[in-house]
């Protein structure tokens, strides 16, 4: 069976290109492996690829290439770690696929760890929490949380919501993971004063690609409380604007800021992998898959 390949980064760093090539490079498929581009209704929004073909199975063909997971569930639906995982065995169980490369790409770092680490996600959904999620907690609902572990701390820091918060993390990590799946982890990052130029250059063709009356058509059709979905960047911006606060510009501030907010939590989560391999170029790239395929270290 063939390793999967990962390609995962701070967003505007160029994975899609680099999946892309690497597919042609070695008969490959792609998977989505970012939370919000799973999502139909906010393509410009989540800055999914455009596809140029949409096929019977519900993948895009984009340059050649068999793209899955894209703009595929309702933004009434909620889609996590446990459908995500579910969805990605299918694909690689799938005759059709078996003798393809898998290269699974994106910015969600719980959603690639969750699947390549073999989580065992048979509980509740909120068995594994993010940082956002515990971050929105009361102390006493923390505590509870951390339970028994909770007495490896001395009783100042039992107190200390954010020495309980890396307590839980660490504990999870070692409660969730299972055997790990083959695969080639690749990182591709860029320094972050060049992802900010990429960040705003990528909000200006998000606006002159219809951003603005994406935004306004969604906000007004659903709930944005009930919807994880709309609950995302260059969505929750727009709220305001809808009610007549604020001006276009300061909508594009604000997706501005927190992209960039983003693109560094994101490079934290990644630089924590010991195991990732971090490519500068795509040549770089292709060429440690080439060797890694082949059986060389």
């Amino acid at each position: 069976m063939l390793p999967i390949v990962v390609v995962a980064g701070p967003t505007c760093s160029g994975k899609t290109d680099l999946a892309i090539k690497l597919a042609k490079a070695f008969n490959g498929f792609i998977i989505n492996a970012d939370s919000r581009q799973v999502y139909k209704d906010i393509p410009v929004a989540t800055a999914q690829p455009k596809p140029d073909h949409v096929n019977s199975d519900g993948s895009w063909t984009i340059q050649g290439i068999k793209h899955y997971l894209f703009g595929f569930v309702p933004l009434s639906k909620e889609y996590n770690i446990k459908t995500f995982n579910r969805d990605v065995k299918k694909l690689l169980a799938s005759k059709d696929l078996s003798n393809k490369l898998p290269i699974l790409v994106g910015g969600s770092g719980l959603y690639i760890d969750s699947f390549i680490n073999s989580y065992d996600l048979k509980h509740n959904q909120r068995s594994i929490y993010t940082r956002s999620y515990l971050n929105t907690l009361p102390l006493e609902s923390l505590q509870k949380i951390a339970g028994s572990n909770l007495d490896t701390l001395n009783e100042s820091d039992s107190k200390n919501r954010v020495r309980i918060i890396r307590l839980i993390e660490k504990g999870q990590k070692n409660d969730l993971k299972g055997a790990p799946i083959k695969h080639i982890y690749l990182l591709k990052d860029l320094p972050m004063e060049l992802l900010e130029v990429r960040i705003k250059k990528r909000i200006d063709i998000m606006i002159k690609s219809g951003l603005e009356q994406e935004a306004l058509g969604v906000l007004t059709k659903y709930d944005r409380k009930n919807l994880k979905g709309l609950n995302t960047i260059g969505m929750k911006e727009f709220v305001p604007y809808i009610k007549g606060e604020g001006s276009i510009e300061e909508v594009k501030s604000q997706i501005y800021f927190h992209t960039r907010q983003y693109a560094k939590r994101q490079k934290t989560w990644f630089k924590r992998n010991t195991i990732a391999i971090k490519v500068n170029t795509d040549k770089d790239a292709i060429k440690v898959v080439d060797s890694r395929l082949k059986g060389n270290s």
